[in-house]
């Protein structure tokens, strides 16, 4: 982390792999704060490619980290993207999650 914090530029290196670990685990909250530390417009797109590829998954549990890690990055366009995905679902739970999202991040998502 503290290379990181020394060579911020370099996060944006290794963006898919930092994401794996931000879906859980012990290493969840350094993963966020380490993708955070980078410049947000070289990782942030790196991010919502990340995010596109892992939503298929239809993980109620998903959908909220992701949202988390998400608004951590203030990135309101796409925590709406996944919102609306989510309740699109046929899935009560994770269409309830898509509302949880709304409701959470609504700061964000009316900014855009």
């Amino acid at each position: 982390m503290s290379y990181f914090r020394a060579f911020p530029s370099e996060v944006s290196n290794y963006v898919p792999q930092i994401f794996t670990f931000t879906l859980g685990g012990r290493w969840e909250g350094a993963a966020v704060e380490l993708l955070a530390v980078g410049s947000r417009e070289l990782v942030l797109p790196q991010v919502v490619q990340c995010v596109a590829e892992h939503i298929p998954m239809r993980d109620p549990e998903d959908y909220v980290q992701l949202a988390g890690l998400l608004a951590r990055l203030d990135a309101g366009d796409t925590i709406e993207f996944i919102a609306s995905d989510a309740l699109r679902s046929d899935d009560h739970e994770v269409r309830a999650a898509g509302d949880s999202i709304r409701e959470t991040y609504k700061h964000l998502l009316h900014r855009q």
